[in-house]
């Protein structure tokens, strides 16, 4: 079943139960190319596509809860948080053309972040996701604030503006 929503606190009774027994959520990076939905890479979800969040319940199949124009900074920083408040024990996971790596930590957005920086696949070149990885590390050990050069990629201005109100 598909859900399409937008607000968590819009959710019926028996959608939040789903969500509290669920035993994972995925973010993924989808894009629609001729009617067929795959999954893609996150700046190119960011451009022409979306993200969506599977719902994983032991014993039944997925749900897709899509989160239609919502940027990867939006889907890790507000619903995967609010996700993470409703069942605080289900794992969760990010999903690209990449590869699949689990969000761990108890900030879902330096977790996907650090999720998208371990999928680089090509050993030899280091990717952005790892050096943006590496400087909110950075910054976290050292107590300073996070914050991003203006001339970034567009998925990386928008993460810069989740993390102004997460750091001190």
């Amino acid at each position: 079943m598909t859900y399409f929503i937008t607000e968590l606190d819009k959710l019926s009774h028996a959608e939040i139960d789903d969500l509290k027994h669920a035993s994972d959520f995925t973010l993924e990076a989808e894009i629609c190319r001729l009617s067929q939905h795959r999954v893609t890479s996150i700046e190119a979800a960011e451009q022409d596509g979306r993200f969506v969040v599977h719902v994983t319940r032991d014993g039944r199949p997925d749900r897709r809860w899509l989160f239609q124009d919502v940027t990867f900074a939006e889907g890790a920083a507000v619903t995967l948080w609010n996700l993470k408040q409703i069942n605080p024990t289900a794992k969760m996971w990010l999903s690209c053309e990449d590869g699949r790596a689990e969000i761990v930590g108890p900030d879902p957005l330096r977790g996907a972040i650090k999720a998208r920086a371990a999928m680089n696949n090509d050993g030899a070149r280091f990717s952005a996701w790892a050096a943006v990885a590496m400087y909110i590390d950075k910054c976290d050990t050292h107590g300073r604030k996070v914050d991003f050069d203006a001339g970034l990629d567009h998925v990386f201005w928008q993460i810069a503006r989740y993390f102004e109100p997460l750091s001190a």
